[in-house]
Order: C-alpha cells, then structure tokens, then sequence
C-alpha cells in the first residue's frame, strides 16, 4: 500500500486564479514552481503564477 502511495502521488494541478498556493497539495505546490520556471525560461506570460507563489510577489517599496 505504502508503495502505490509512492508512485501515485498527485502532481497534475489545476490553476484556479484567487485560489491560495497553500490550498494545494504539496506536490502541486511543487509542480508549480517548477511550470513557473520552465514558462519564464520560454519567455511566456507568468503573472498568474507570480501573484499566487507568495516568494514569487513583489514587495511593496519601502516608505
């Protein structure tokens, strides 16, 4: 049983704009930064991700 745990771990997510990141899995958690990565480094559109990766949003400038 533990080894179908192993092998079937989830790591497909759906990207639901508003939603936490800490409301996904781990894995997903996971899968996300890596389709962060790989659609930065192919130079698309990443701003979905980067308003839902809190390491990922800009802070706000210092008054």
């Amino acid at each position: 049983m533990v080894r179908g745990a192993i092998i079937n771990r989830r790591y497909d997510y759906v990207f639901e704009q508003g939603k936490s990141f800490f409301t996904y899995g781990i894995e997903q958690q996971a899968r996300m930064v890596q389709d962060y990565y790989i659609r930065r480094e192919q130079g698309k559109d990443c701003t979905a991700w980067q308003t839902c990766i809190p390491f990922l949003q800009t802070l706000p400038d210092d008054p």
